[in-house]
């Protein structure tokens, strides 16, 4: 498991961003559809920083800025979900939490492709 610090210092980001940029880049899963990510963190600050940096993420692979974005759970201290749609027809679906279970820092991915999806699990 990766450590919170390390979660939220960006390296394991800037490492997923490049693989599946590759992936992407080779067309390897057909043009980019749909992520979902479900982010849990023992980190008891605010999780803003941490559903931010995904999104920028998602940004890269889907080559721009979404034209419409929704959130919720600002208030609740507890999680964050944003769903971000692109006017290309792109969505991504986009969820950090609080680790309530003592499992640490965690990552589901699922990246869907027109031919094919991508799964990565920390």
């Amino acid at each position: 498991m990766l450590g919170s610090r390390r979660f939220l210092m960006g390296d394991y980001f800037a490492d997923l961003e490049k693989t599946v940029l590759g992936v992407i880049d080779e067309e390897r899963l057909g043009q980019p559809q749909f992520v979902r990510c479900v982010a849990g963190t023992d980190y008891e600050g605010d999780l803003l920083p941490i559903l931010e940096q995904i999104i920028s993420i998602t940004k890269v692979w889907f080559r721009g800025d979404p034209f419409k974005q929704i959130r919720r759970g600002e208030s609740s201290g507890i999680y964050l979900t944003e769903m971000a749609i692109w006017d290309t027809g792109e969505s991504s679906l986009i969820t950090v939490m609080q680790d309530n279970k003592g499992l640490g820092t965690t990552m589901d991915l699922m990246f869907v492709g027109s031919r094919g999806t991508l799964y990565h699990k920390v």
